[in-house]
């Protein structure tokens, strides 16, 4: 487990200065190959320690199952120490609170 935090972590460093949201995405969930969205609680804790945000996603190609999982997403984001999340519009990225 450490290792995979550690490799998480500079995964992290890498990607924070390009200015993206990580993702938390619940698409397995919609397609019953997972419970729990990803990533772990672990790497959202890491990425939030860092300065990260996040948006989330269902991974959908449904209309029907386009929010699976949303009430997780956030829910875990929470969990997590997250205050708001990153919302996508015409005009690019803006932070939105739960």
């Amino acid at each position: 487990m450490k290792e995979m935090l550690t490799a998480a972590k500079a995964a992290v460093d890498a990607l924070l200065p390009l200015g993206i949201p990580f993702e938390i995405n619940t698409g397995a969930i919609s397609r019953g190959l997972r419970t729990t969205p990803y990533p772990t609680e672990e790497i959202l804790r890491v990425i939030r320690e860092s300065g990260g945000k996040v948006t989330y996603s269902s991974d959908c190609h449904r209309a029907d199952t386009i929010a699976c999982g949303f009430e997780d997403a956030v829910a875990l984001a929470k969990r997590c120490g997250f205050k708001s999340f990153m919302k996508l519009s015409e005009n690019g990225f803006y932070e939105e609170e739960f």
